[in-house]
Parts: C-alpha cells; sequence; structure tokens
C-alpha cells in the first residue's frame, strides 16, 4: 500500500477555462484521454486505494492516540467520535516515524469505524471505542486487535486512577483491568462523552443532558433548554485544578439554524453560562485544558482559542481545520484531530498535519474513463487524477465539497460535475465551463444518458434538466415532482424517474417525456421512513426496472407501471440519536446535500447494471452495504470483501472491465469485474 512519503503527491491547483455561462457548441468534440487504469495491488477483492493523494492534508480523523513511551509511534483512527457528525471507516492507521508514513493497523479489528484511541497509563494496551463492534484492545502495538466489550456504540473512553470509564449507548461502562467491562450507570439516552474528577463522573448525553455520577446516584444537571432539538452534549472537560469548574461543547438548532455553544459551569453544574463562540471559532467541538497553566481550557473548531476564566476568549493563530478532537501535550503542544486530518502544534504557533497523503477521504462520487478518474468529497473540492490515481489535482469549479461527478458512457469526452450549478468538460475532464443553470444537487445519483443518442438529463434541486447535445442544459419541462432519480432504458430510450410526491415512487415515460405516469406508491417490506425515495435501474437484457431505497428491493416487469417488494436489504441506522422520522442531520457545512440528507433523498444509494464475465448484474449500494445479483435483485452477494471501509458512496465502470467506488474512509477503490464474478459464482 503506497502510505511512505515517497509517494505523496502534492495537490496542484487547476485551473478552468474563464466564462460564466454556457460556450457555443464545438463544431468537433475531443477525444477523451486514453490509457488504462492499472489497480494498486491487495491480497483481496477490491484494490489498495487510488487516492485522492494530497500533501497538505487527509480526510476525516476523530481519534488520535501517541505512546507515553514512544512519541514518534502515533495511532490514528476515524469514525463519528461524539458528534454524530459525518460517518468515516478509515479503521487505524499507526506511523513509528512522527508522520512521515504509515500504515494500516486492522487485524482483528472487528468494526472499522473507530469513535476514540486511548492507551492505559503504562502505554501496554491500546483500546479501541467502535461503533458497532464494541471496545477493542490491543497489546502487540495493534498488529492484532480482541475484542473486550461487545457495547454498541461506544464514543469515548477515559482513565482514572487505573479504572476506565466509557460512554456508549447504553450508559457508562467501567472496567478496572481493561479486559472485563460492565454498565456503571445506565442512562435514558445514550451518553457520547464522559469525563471524571476524582469520584465524581460528568457525563454528556444525545439529547442535550449532562448528568452527575456518583457511586449508585445520578443527578441531572441540565438539559440546555435553550436549544432546540436534537441538542447534543459532545465533549465534557473538568478543571483539574478546581472540580467545580466543568464545560461543556453542544449544538442544536435554534429557529431551524444550526448553531453550536460553549458551556461553563463554576459550582458543579449547578449553574451554567454560555460563553460566546466568534464565527471563527464555529463548530468549536474540541476542549481540553492546559498541561502547564492552571485552568486554562483550549478549544478547536475552525479555529482555535483559550479561555482562563470561563468567560472570555483569547484567539489564536496559526491553525485552521475544522477540529473534532484535541490531546494536549508536554509544553501545551497540541494534537488536533480534525476533518483534514491529525496536526500537531502550538498556539499562535504553526500547525503541521501528519497524516497528509493517506488516502482516507469521504468520496461521495466517482468518475472513471481509462486512466482518468474525478471524485467528489465531503471537506474538499472535486479532484481529478489522469493517470489512474498516481498523482491528482484540484479541479476549480464551482463546488466546494459533496457534489457528483459523471463521465458520458457513450461519450466520455462529455464530464460533468454537479453541486453548485453544473460543470461540463468536453476535453475529457481536462477543463470545466460552468453553466448557469440556477439549480444546484439534490440527488446521489442525478445523471443518466440515453445510448443512442448524445442525450443527458441530470436532477437537480429545480427538476430535470436535459441537453440533447450531452453538453448544453435546457429545463426539461417534465412535471415530476420533486424527482430525485433518472434512468433510461438502453433498449429503447423510455425514461423513468423517482420521485418523493406522495410517498416512494416512479413515474415513467415512453414517449421521450413528453407525458408521465405514476407508478404505485411503495410498501416498504421492512424498517423505513416517509418519502425515502428509490434509485432506480433497468435491466438491458429483459426491461425489468428496479427500484431500491435503502431498507428494500422493488422490481416492476411492466415498463414501471406497478412495483412489487422483493425483498429487504440490511440496513443501519449510523447515527444513533439523530435518525427519525423528521430526517437525519449529518454535517451543517455540507450546504449542497442538506436537502438530500434531511428530507429523505437518496443518501448514498446508487443502482447500475454491469456487464461482467458473467453476463449483466445489477449492483447496488444502500448506504452501508454494497450488492450484486445476477436476477434482478431476488438473491444479493455481498462485496465488502477486503475494503476497510463498510460504507460506500457513488460507483462507476471505467468501460475496461474495472468497478470502482467511492467509500466514507477509504478513498477510491477498485475491482475487476472478472472478480465481480467469481463473488457471484461463490
Amino acid at each position: 500500500m503506497r502510505f511512505s512519503c515517497a509517494f505523496m503527491i502534492a495537490a496542484v491547483a487547476l485551473c478552468s477555462c474563464g466564462g460564466g455561462g454556457s460556450s457555443s457548441s464545438p463544431q468537433v468534440l475531443p477525444k477523451a484521454p486514453t490509457g488504462t487504469l492499472t489497480l494498486p495491488s491487495s491480497s483481496g477483492m477490491w484494490s489498495a486505494s487510488l487516492g485522492p493523494w494530497s500533501a497538505t492534508s487527509s480526510g476525516k480523523l476523530n481519534a488520535i492516540a501517541i505512546d507515553p513511551n514512544n512519541a514518534s509511534t502515533i495511532y490514528v483512527a476515524g469514525g463519528i467520535g461524539t458528534d454524530d457528525g459525518v460517518t468515516t471507516d478509515t479503521g487505524v492507521y499507526k506511523t513509528t516515524n512522527g508522520g512521515a508514513s504509515w500504515s494500516g493497523a486492522n487485524s482483528g479489528l472487528g468494526d472499522t469505524t473507530v469513535n476514540w484511541l486511548i492507551f492505559d497509563a503504562s502505554g501496554a494496551a491500546l483500546y479501541a471505542a467502535t461503533e458497532t463492534g464494541g471496545i477493542f484492545r490491543s497489546t502487540d502495538g495493534a498488529q492484532s486487535w480482541q475484542q473486550v466489550s461487545n457495547a454498541q456504540s461506544v464514543r469515548q473512553i477515559v482513565e482514572n486512577n487505573g479504572t476506565f470509564y466509557a460512554a456508549s449507548q447504553a450508559g457508562v461502562l467501567s472496567s478496572t483491568d481493561g479486559s472485563t467491562w460492565t454498565v456503571f450507570a445506565a442512562t435514558e439516552a445514550p451518553a457520547n462523552t464522559v469525563d471524571v474528577s476524582g469520584t465524581d463522573i460528568y457525563v454528556g448525553l444525545v439529547d442535550g443532558t449532562v448528568l452527575h455520577v456518583a457511586a449508585a446516584s445520578q443527578q441531572r444537571l441540565t438539559d440546555f433548554v435553550a436549544l432546540d432539538a436534537p441538542p447534543e452534549v459532545h465533549a465534557i472537560a473538568v478543571d483539574p485544578a478546581d472540580p467545580h469548574s466543568i464545560y461543556a461543547t453542544m449544538d442544536g438548532m435554534v429557529g431551524g439554524i444550526y448553531t453550536d455553544a460553549l458551556m461553563h459551569s463554576a459550582d458543579g453544574g449547578a449553574t451554567w453560562q454560555t460563553i460566546s463562540i466568534p464565527a471563527s471559532l464555529r463548530g468549536a467541538q474540541a476542549i481540553a485544558f492546559s498541561r502547564t497553566v492552571p485552568h486554562r481550557l483550549f478549544i478547536a473548531g475552525t479555529g482555535l482559542a483559550y479561555t482562563d476564566d470561563g468567560y472570555s476568549l483569547n484567539m489564536g493563530s496559526g491553525y485552521g481545520g475544522d477540529a473534532r478532537t484535541m490531546t494536549v501535550l508536554s509544553g501545551d503542544r497540541l494534537a488536533i484531530a480534525s476533518d483534514q486530518g491529525v496536526a500537531l502544534g502550538s498556539f499562535n504557533g504553526s500547525f503541521t498535519t501528519i497524516t497528509t497523503g493517506l488516502p482516507i477521504n469521504i468520496v461521495r462520487s466517482v468518475a472513471v474513463h481509462g486512466s482518468t478518474v474525478v471524485v467528489t468529497m465531503q471537506d474538499f473540492p472535486p479532484a481529478r487524477s489522469t493517470d489512474g490515481g498516481a498523482t491528482w489535482q484540484t479541479l476549480s469549479v464551482n463546488s466546494t465539497e459533496n457534489g457528483n461527478a459523471y463521465i458520458n458512457p457513450n461519450q466520455p469526452n462529455l464530464c460533468y460535475i454537479l453541486d453548485n450549478g453544473i460543470n461540463v468538460s468536453s476535453d475529457g475532464c481536462l477543463s470545466f465551463l460552468p453553466q448557469s443553470i440556477g439549480a444546484h444537487i439534490a440527488s446521489t445519483q442525478p445523471f443518466a444518458s440515453d445510448p443512442t443518442s448524445p442525450m443527458t438529463y441530470v436532477i437537480t434541486e429545480n427538476g430535470v434538466f436535459l441537453a440533447s447535445d450531452g453538453a448544453h442544459f435546457q429545463p426539461s419541462g417534465w412535471s415530476v415532482p420533486q424527482p430525485v432519480d433518472v434512468a433510461v432504458d438502453p433498449r429503447n430510450g423510455n425514461v423513468f424517474v423517482s420521485s418523493m410526491s406522495g410517498g416512494a415512487a416512479v413515474w415513467h415515460s415512453s414517449n421521450g417525456g413528453k407525458t408521465f405516469t405514476r407508478s404505485n406508491t411503495f410498501v416498504p417490506p421492512g424498517p423505513s421512513y416517509p418519502n425515502d425515495a428509490p434509485v432506480v435501474a433497468v435491466d438491458p437484457s429483459n426491461g425489468a426496472v428496479v427500484a431500491v431505497t435503502e431498507t428494500a428491493i422493488y422490481r416492476s416487469t411492466n415498463g414501471g407501471a406497478t412495483f412489487a417488494p422483493v425483498q429487504e436489504i440490511q440496513w443501519q441506522a449510523r447515527t444513533r440519536n439523530a435518525m427519525s422520522l423528521e430526517g437525519r442531520r449529518l454535517d451543517p457545512d455540507a450546504r449542497a446535500h442538506a436537502a438530500e440528507e434531511t428530507g429523505g433523498y437518496n443518501i448514498g444509494e446508487h443502482a447500475q447494471f454491469v456487464s461482467s464475465g458473467s453476463g449483466t448484474v445489477l449492483v447496488i449500494n444502500n448506504g452501508t452495504g454494497m450488492y450484486v445479483s445476477t436476477d434482478d435483485g431476488t438473491t444479493l452477494h455481498t462485496l465488502r470483501a477486503n475494503a476497510v471501509s463498510h460504507s460506500f458512496e457513488g460507483f462507476t465502470t471505467d468501460g475496461q472491465g474495472n468497478l470502482c467506488t467511492g467509500t466514507d474512509g477509504e478513498g477510491v477503490i477498485c475491482a475487476s469485474l472478472t472478480a465481480l464474478s467469481t463473488t457471484v459464482s461463490s
């Protein structure tokens, strides 16, 4: 795997061609770049990550542990953390040279959604708190892991005088030997964070409650009613020099607007005051006390600050990330884990990212043709590689994060990025021109192409747009309400559009979109929620229309007029409290994806028929799993195999026999369709 610094390629900014609107149609369309995608070697079906790689950052990390006996040995991991934010499945990475090179350390780790890492006081044992696998321990430098607790959703572990305490879905767990864990204090809502001062334990819950636990009693200190639902306590820190001084960070909605708060109590939690957070510190989630100055609390969000009195903030410079957790080292050196990786530095000093080059980005979508790979990502703008992932360049388009990338399979010189509008390339993704269609992304599978013509369709928050030449988009005028996904029958050009209107359903047209007819409303065979709109794919061999939601597969054999449930598919609510009938709140910064992440859109779902050695097969992704089927969804085979991440995003084929997918924490991974056929036949 390519993790040494010798392989880390600097991200070079690529300027797009100027102009703010549509250009005239080219007389001769340039040919798409050629080349063959060479997959990095691995020991299983999926390749090692193709990247993206960066010399200045990495993807989200929320856990860090530094060996107390050797500061050059550092462990980092990504999961959810203590904030119910965007999920990654990076597993654990280890460096023995201060970040010059990294290697995966996941042998025996049953869950790669790692929320917290902590050493015991001696440094002999390392513990990993995971989301669904419980607590794991390693006593051999993460060469192997053993499960020591099967508790669910363990978010944080702290140690106090030889006893461990863990915040979990069941409440507070405790262990005196690291091997046996029991419920120390059950809580009404899942616990996100915990801190200990002497015999006093303070717990932050996902419903905004702070509890004081002592012996066998619990005292509700506050529920921070000033915040509308869902308020969550992300971090608690008790002043080691004054046990009556307690700080808590949280977020929630006030008047329908996301906000975050830093709270302080000077009387053991009896009363609380809000510390005003300036815009430059937005997203403050990480707090930790100084090791050199009594009462000093460091606060990290998008910036860095400290307070000595619980009232005023002293703003610092030199740090600019999106902090998740923070560790204070000797001399008040700070190690901050963020959405951009792990950085080391000092207050008002410079920070150095030590996880550069790790291929752990959350890749929302991937488009591949030959050796050209284009991705859209969480927290980063789109990037492109023209050499199969060896080097990457940041694309200068009107997209700051997320979005969707697409290469027209019938005319691969045409390349698209949809986010804050649509960007079109006619030279094989080398340069892009924005088009002023006044619409943003509203789906994770927004593109479709007619295999018999240049016609290209795209779903936006303002409806469906189409380009008869594949390059210049105009409103379609289709009467489909709240469209989410579009698919084209490769045999005859019939169009199918899924919709959120009045429940999950599919609208179909047999006359090129002039008129549409609505199918029956889907009846969920498994757990679901209102308006779980499906993604759609059409079998080129028989015309069967398959629709996939997060929880089930449906099929139509009459051209989309009626759908019947085929089967329930495995589904897992990744966030414990934010999953609700009203929707799910993931990253408040992801404005372009706000609709799909809070309104029930197809979150991470994708369905596509691809050609393999076993013929045409259906590949589907329901957000928490990827599957392949040879019988239009009746039988499913899991495709997780050797992937580190078990949460997949948008996928595609490269036209040369490979299936490539974005992941939540492993970048882009690919598999040959021959290997896919082996999976189906096994």
